[in-house]
């Protein structure tokens, strides 16, 4: 789990300033693209439609990335297009320029498909009334020290299953089962196989609008241009294999960020992962 930062944008209309911020406002929110967009009510359905597959040939090489990013993003605030090589596959990057990187204050909301919903941080035991709880395989009396973290698995009562990071913000040894959840991470499609939806993913709802059925465009329409893009071109023994492309936006601290990994080959939310700013227990 990853990184993300802050925007803030201030119109003046006859001497009254109106604040809006990309995540977690329920009004109308203008994003560091300089787009408006209008929130969904929070007490809506998070899933109005079907996740569509079908969109083959969305990005599958480097020109096509290219020319497709340059459509959604301003690549004037992004360093020179970088790349490098890791076994058969190809990286592609795009880097914000440091002096133009923004951050997004987080309200770190999450709502989910069997109708629960929480603000991280939030502990296990508090996860536990809304219907979730350590996977059968964790250990709930297992020792976490003070200021340490761990991954672990939670699932409700339906098998739906979100990965969490654990954290123990407090000064003494606690049992997992007491830990706070700083992070999360929701897995869609299978790693191997990005058309087959896995059993065990839950719907989501994060930045008031953005779900498990958002594209790249819906995306960055909300959230404006993200702080770091990269392509990933797989290859096989006959050649192109698939591509996958990771955005990911800051928050207000190296600790705080949100980042979304999606299919290329039809452009749809593969995982999405959320990060809380851990430093805000030691302020």
């Amino acid at each position: 789990m990853k990184k993300n930062r802050l925007i803030y944008v201030i119109v003046t209309i006859l001497l009254v300033c109106f604040i809006f911020t990309a995540c977690g406002s329920k009004t109308n929110t203008t994003n560091n693209n300089g787009l408006t967009t209008e929130n969904k009510n929070s007490s809506e359905n998070i899933v109005d439609k079907p996740v569509d597959t079908s969109n083959k040939n969305y990005i599958n090489s480097k020109e096509s990335f290219v020319e497709k990013i340059s459509d959604l993003v301003d690549l004037s605030q992004y360093e020179d297009l970088d790349q490098s090589e890791v076994g058969n596959s190809v990286l592609y990057f795009y880097n914000m320029n440091s002096e133009k990187e923004t951050t997004i204050n987080f309200d770190y909301s999450i709502q989910l498909g069997d109708g629960s919903e929480f603000v991280m941080p939030i502990t296990l035991n508090e996860l536990e009334v809304k219907g979730w709880k350590l996977h059968y395989s964790s250990d709930p009396n297992f020792e976490l020290k003070s200021g340490y973290s761990t991954t672990d698995l939670i699932e409700n009562k339906d098998g739906k299953q979100l990965y969490v990071d654990l954290f123990n913000p407090n000064e003494e040894t606690i049992a997992l089962k007491d830990a706070t959840v700083v992070a999360i991470e929701s897995e869609q499609f299978s790693t191997s196989y990005h058309e087959e939806k896995m059993d065990q993913a839950i719907e989501f709802k994060v930045c008031d609008s953005i779900t498990n059925t958002s594209t790249l465009e819906d995306i960055i329409s909300v959230l404006g241009n993200p702080n770091e893009i990269v392509c990933t071109i797989v290859n096989n023994d006959n050649g192109y294999d698939h591509c996958k492309i990771e955005i990911s936006y800051n928050g207000s601290s190296a600790y705080s960020n949100i980042e979304f990994n999606l299919s290329g080959d039809g452009n749809y939310i593969l995982n999405m992962s959320y990060d809380y700013d851990i430093k805000a227990f030691y302020n």
